[in-house]
């Protein structure tokens, strides 16, 4: 029997040059395009540059460099979180006044935060400030000085919320959410002032006439300097105290002692109107003298 020749099977890919490249292609046309790009070339549509991959925009771009440098602190410090510095250890003690303390918002209290755009919490530190303010004055501090502590809080507050409302853009601060709504600040802010100015004027009205009260006091010293002719500057009024009621309906009899007209330092006994007017309204009697 006349066997048949054997056909000739084709040898495979790998035994074919072992490219792994098919019959009849060129070498290297099986490998993976990526792979087979130079490096460093462009792979496809996404590498080319979009804006997320340019540079971050500058979130302290418009400040001067006051504020920059007390930015640069409170992120070194790890940041504001909520009403106080995250880690206040991380600043020296003089980096911490900087930071902690705002003299323009000293002076200008509430209007300092209106000025730089913070509104709402001006709002909120209008009755605060008002009702510190009175307290400190009736305390007997000068108006002059009870205006000062009044604007504390401003000042220790200001600068943290200046970094949270330009980092964040934070209005109101998270505890009190609920003022951050026009239609719920505009009338509890108006009414807490209402109500503190005329709570305080009140007591003021009290005051005005009390024997120890600064307008009597400074009227005393007044009217002791025409009687006796000595510096004003020299007299010291102390031990100021109500004796009882004045000779008229409505008046107070005070007494104090009065230090600088001579060495005994003599006890004067004054009056005071109610309803006076004006520091001519004190009727001033000597005792001993």
């Amino acid at each position: 029997m006349s066997s048949s020749p054997d056909r000739e099977t084709p040898p495979d890919n790998a035994s074919a040059g072992g490219t792994g490249a098919p019959s009849g292609l060129p070498p290297g046309a099986d490998q993976d395009p990526a792979s087979a790009m130079p490096a460093g070339a462009a792979s496809g549509p996404s590498s080319q540059p979009g804006p997320e991959s340019g540079p971050e925009p500058d979130r302290d771009a418009g400040l001067s460099a006051f504020w920059r440098r007390r930015f640069a602190l409170i992120d070194r410090a790890g940041g504001w979180d909520g009403q106080r510095l995250a880690n206040p250890k991380a600043l020296t003690s003089w980096e911490l006044v900087r930071v902690q303390v705002n003299i323009w918002a000293l002076l200008f209290g509430c209007l300092y935060y209106l000025f730089k755009g913070m509104w709402k919490k001006g709002l909120v530190f209008l009755p605060i400030s008002l009702i510190i303010g009175n307290v400190s004055y009736f305390l007997g501090l000068p108006m002059f000085s009870a205006a000062f502590v009044a604007a504390v809080p401003c000042a220790v507050f200001a600068n943290g919320d200046y970094y949270r409302f330009r980092r964040f853009g934070e209005t109101m601060w998270p505890v009190v959410r609920v003022l951050d709504r026009v239609a719920v600040l505009l009338p509890s802010s108006l009414g807490a002032v209402f109500l503190t100015m005329a709570l305080f004027t009140v007591l003021g009205i009290e005051q005005e006439y009390s024997c120890s009260s600064e307008r009597v006091t400074e009227g005393l010293r007044d009217l002791l300097h025409e009687k006796w002719d000595v510096p004003r500057s020299g007299l010291s009024v102390e031990n100021i105290r109500t004796v009882g009621e004045g000779f008229t309906p409505g008046s107070l009899a005070c007494g104090a002692l009065v230090r600088g007209v001579v060495p005994e330092a003599p006890m004067v006994t004054f009056y005071v109107l109610e309803k006076g007017e004006g520091f001519g309204d004190i009727t001033i009697s000597v005792v001993g003298r």
